[in-house]
């Protein structure tokens, strides 16, 4: 990976041929990323860095304190688990239910006693198969209104980054994305698609997106101060 550093604020540097402005990103976790066009001079790199460096500063102590705020899971009976935007009430059992050690039924999830130990392991997959349902189900009549198609869609571990699209025309998103609510899941979705067409955030990027999503800017925003909440 590589890094550059201005000051205190140290970035990690991506080389991409499809931008022609520097783009500068705060992640969920407080990371700093710089996008970059492959002819960009550290000077240029520079001003941007000074010119966006109180909005930089802003962003870190938003998501500072979002991440502060935030409980940790516990594995326990009555915890409460997201999918789909609403929290299910976890109970501990001592028997399978259809012979998996996790499973979401009649309103509550279930988890067997002996899959304690790997509880957050039993989460992530059960997240990762039922999102990829999920999406799977959703894409072929945002297919037909976007005009493009995935190659394919895969659910993973993405770090700070909700979503992403690959240059062979794969779509990827992170399995916490099966714990947001449907709308925000579609303006994620739809997000990525439109990246299939117009890989930069450019004005016709947004354009596109405002089209199929007219009120994406108000999903993005409840993203940017809500989305730390949906985690394990």
């Amino acid at each position: 990976m590589n890094t550059i550093t201005f000051g205190e604020l140290e970035f990690e540097l991506r080389l991409s041929k499809k931008r022609k402005t520097i783009g500068i990103t705060v992640e969920r976790d407080g990371n700093l990323i710089l996008v970059v066009p492959p002819d960009a001079s550290e000077d240029a790199i520079a001003k941007t860095v000074e010119k966006r460096r109180l909005w930089i500063y802003r962003h870190l102590i938003r998501k500072e304190n979002l991440n502060q705020n935030q409980p940790t899971k516990e594995y326990v009976s009555g915890e409460g688990f997201y999918y789909l935007g609403r929290s299910y009430r976890l109970k501990i059992i001592n028997y399978e239910i259809n012979h998996n050690p996790l499973n979401l039924y009649q309103g509550k999830f279930y988890l067997l006693n002996t899959a304690l130990p790997s509880a957050r392991e039993h989460f992530i997959a059960w997240y990762r198969t039922h999102l990829l349902t999920y999406l799977n189900n959703k894409i072929s009549f945002f297919n037909h209104r976007i005009g493009v198609e995935p190659k394919s869609i895969k659910v993973r571990e993405l770090g700070a980054r909700w979503g992403s699209c690959t240059d062979n025309k794969n779509l990827c998103f992170h399995w916490r994305v099966a714990m947001l609510p449907p709308e925000i899941i579609k303006y994620l979705l739809v997000h990525e698609m439109i990246h299939l067409l117009e890989p930069s955030h450019n004005q016709l990027f947004w354009q596109k997106l405002e089209q199929v999503i007219p009120d994406y800017l108000e999903k993005k925003q409840w993203l940017a101060y809500n989305g730390v909440r949906f985690n394990l």
